[in-house]
């Protein structure tokens, strides 16, 4: 008995009825190899810059975050610090105040003393007096 026939459709192979020969297109996969190398090169060139660029944007990215985490940082623990350093005057503050209840009222600054000061400044041949009056 023969084995039952294939289920897949055979493929007739038809050779082409005339064929070219083309020298330009041969004078040109011959003489190509060179520029064809020149673009490969510079291809990957370019994308190697382009590659290079992204990492340097990258990595400036990560910096910024990096120092921007840092000086989130740095503001919370002197924050805390103040924050520590008020509480301790606060108590301070509380411990003395228990004998006087009442605050006093801000009412200005004193008036300096007044000032009468006189300089001397002697130079080769001139002599000049400063004085100074409040």
């Amino acid at each position: 008995m023969a084995p039952p026939a294939s289920k897949k459709r055979k493929i007739t192979v038809t050779a082409p009825e005339k064929i070219d020969f083309d020298f330009a297109a041969r004078e040109e996969y011959l003489t190509g190899f060179h520029k064809r190398k020149l673009a490969r090169i510079k291809h990957a060139q370019e994308e190697n810059a382009k590659r290079e660029k992204e990492e340097k944007l990258k990595f400036r990215r990560e910096l910024r975050e990096q120092r921007k985490a840092d000086l989130e940082r740095h503001v919370e623990e002197v924050n805390r610090l103040v924050k520590q350093a008020n509480g301790d005057l606060d108590e301070a503050g509380e411990t003395s105040d228990n004998d006087d209840d009442e605050e006093e009222e801000f009412t200005g600054f004193q008036e300096p003393e007044p000032i009468n000061q006189e300089d001397e400044y002697i130079d080769e041949d001139k002599y000049t007096t400063v004085t100074i009056e409040s």
